[in-house]
């Protein structure tokens, strides 16, 4: 566990249980703190009332999908980073998902060392994307 993984938090959002439980095991391996929602509509519950660093979201949901959440969490939560993970390997949805904002996208099923290298490359893009602006700012 490094330093940094000890502070970042991590929202994982499937409607499938045992996925949702595939990833925190990962991502609590690797020494992140994770937050677990079955929807998008509880994932944005969560994201406003907590200090999220990623989120990592399923696709095809009920309800809302992960595509409408990606662009309804970075309208909110513009610091936020995400990764889109889906059962489908979709070449146009993968494309749009990074032209919306997403870091990353992985296939199910996936490795664990996909999962935890997209995890550690989205947070440490979001931190320097953060520092940018601050710098452009002073």
């Amino acid at each position: 566990m490094t330093e940094a993984s000890a502070r970042e938090k991590i929202l994982i959002v499937d409607d499938e249980r045992q996925v949702r439980g595939v990833i925190a095991a990962i991502v609590e391996m690797e020494g992140y703190h994770c937050t677990l929602a079955e929807d998008a509509e509880s994932a944005l519950a969560i994201l406003g009332e907590q200090h999220i660093d990623l989120l990592i979201s399923d696709i095809n949901m009920n309800a809302m999908s992960g595509v409408e959440l990606l662009g309804v969490a970075l309208q909110r939560f513009p610091d936020l980073a995400v990764i889109m993970v889906t059962g489908v390997d979709d070449r146009e949805t993968a494309i749009e998902t990074l032209h919306m904002g997403a870091y990353g996208y992985v296939t199910k099923p996936f490795q664990a060392n996909e999962l935890v290298i997209n995890i550690a490359n989205a947070l440490r893009r979001r931190q320097l994307e953060i520092e940018n602006r601050r710098h452009r700012e002073e």
